[in-house]
């Protein structure tokens, strides 16, 4: 342990007060000194007392010889800066054991680029809902996921790709539909049945209010329009993968308007929820709803 110059003076001042500025010694710290001297070994004679390490620190050019069992043993100036309160200002112990905890600035070692992939074939088997599964050349399998459905399950258990477009359809009363989805759905040319959701031996038919009148849908891709259904009101609809989506397009602000849809069930029983959707369940009213009409909201141009 090094001690500046600063506390070696502070230590030898406070020696000096210690040992020559009282006149008499206390009578216990006396009677100590004279069963000490008095009990001292000849062999211990030859040790230097602490005369001889304050001469020391006077001439530190001089190095000292220590006995190497005493390597260990604390020094005159480590026990006085200890009982004084003084130490180094860095510990070496504690510095080292600083250096091994903290972690220290490495740099990464760059990875190999690895070469891209060359997909085999899919493998169908593997097929859910929102994943694909492909067997790379290197006989890994690579995963494909989606956040929307991406497969529909036919009545045998097997597996399909979504298709979304629109065609047409063989079914009593609808022109147009698509099969190819998470569910079925089809669409007429009459006011009053509009619109048919299906899924498995579940559906919903949706139509408008009021005798049923002849339309011309137009049909493009996913969607199917209904022009002037409510007078200046179009009404569209679009097919997704996991929804059918239902819009009355306005062609100006109306001064008071009010659409009303008639629906007939098939399988299931209505219920209206907090939030203002409705939910469409089984009638025995177990398990998940099986269709929801959302609560209805506009957006303006």
């Amino acid at each position: 342990m090094k001690i500046g110059i600063g506390k070696r003076l502070l230590i030898l001042l406070f020696l000096f007060v210690f040992l020559f500025g009282s006149l008499h010694p206390a009578p216990v710290l006396a009677a100590d000194a004279i069963r000490a001297w008095s009990g001292t070994p000849v062999a211990e004679a030859n040790k230097p007392g602490i005369m001889d390490k304050i001469v020391g620190f006077l001439t530190p050019d001089e190095p000292q010889r220590q006995p190497a069992q005493e390597d260990e043993k604390k020094g005159f100036w480590e026990e006085m800066g200890e009982y004084l309160g003084i130490g180094d200002d860095e510990n070496e112990n504690g510095t080292a054991q600083a250096t091994d905890i903290l972690p220290r600035k490495e740099k990464a070692p760059k990875g190999e680029k690895m070469a891209k992939p060359k997909r085999v074939k899919e493998l169908k088997k593997k097929r859910t809902a929102r994943a694909k599964f492909y067997k790379l050349e290197d006989g890994r399998v690579q995963a494909e996921i989606a956040g929307s459905p991406i497969h529909y399950k036919d009545q045998k258990g097997n597996w399909h790709k979504i298709d979304t477009r629109i065609q047409s359809a063989d079914q009593p009363g609808f022109s147009y539909g698509n099969e190819k989805n998470t569910f079925q759905s089809f669409f007429g040319k009459k006011s009053d049945k509009l619109v048919r959701f299906k899924r498995n031996k579940r559906q919903l038919t949706l139509g408008v209010k009021g005798k049923g009148k002849s339309l011309s849908p137009e049909v493009k891709e996913d969607t199917v329009t209904y022009p002037d259904v409510f007078g200046e009101a179009d009404l569209v609809y679009q097919v997704t993968s996991d929804a059918l989506k239902e819009k009355i397009v306005l062609e100006k602000a109306p001064k008071d308007a009010a659409y009303t849809f008639t629906v007939k069930m098939g399988g299931v029983k209505a219920k209206k929820r907090k939030d203002g959707s409705i939910a469409f369940y089984r009638k025995s009213g177990e398990g998940d709803p099986v269709f929801i009409i959302p609560k209805p909201f506009m957006i303006g141009r």
